[in-house]
């Protein structure tokens, strides 16, 4: 049984507004993560992932590990990643926002784990 959508599919004409990052683009991101002893992504994620973990997963390699971290609070880690405010949110709330350093980027905080 073959499970690949046909190009004809509505799906597959859309791209990304933003692509993911590669892999390595990903590690550099999350090493750039200060994993907060009081992580105040945690408290501004509605679904209360553990953010700083899934993170750290991702800058050693395990993403495997990345994406299960995800979808043990938000089995619908995946979908909602597109759709989340992570502005608002998670990207928000980084204590990066109060100094002169960017913020951790969105794709290694939300997309980037659960499709790999």
């Amino acid at each position: 049984m073959d499970y690949n959508l046909s190009d004809n599919r509505l799906e597959t004409k859309f791209q990304d507004a933003k692509p993911l990052y590669s892999e390595s683009e990903a590690k550099i991101e999350a090493n750039r993560c200060l994993f907060c002893f009081d992580a105040p992504c945690i408290k501004a994620c509605p679904t209360e992932i553990d953010i700083p973990g899934f993170i750290r997963k991702i800058a050693s390699g395990n993403i495997r590990g990345s994406g299960e971290t995800i979808f043990r609070s938000n089995i619908l880690g995946a979908s909602t990643s597109r759709v989340c405010p992570v502005e608002e949110l998670c990207s928000g709330a980084c204590v990066y926002n109060r100094s002169e350093e960017r913020r951790v980027g969105k794709e290694c905080r939300s997309r980037w784990s659960p499709y790999h």
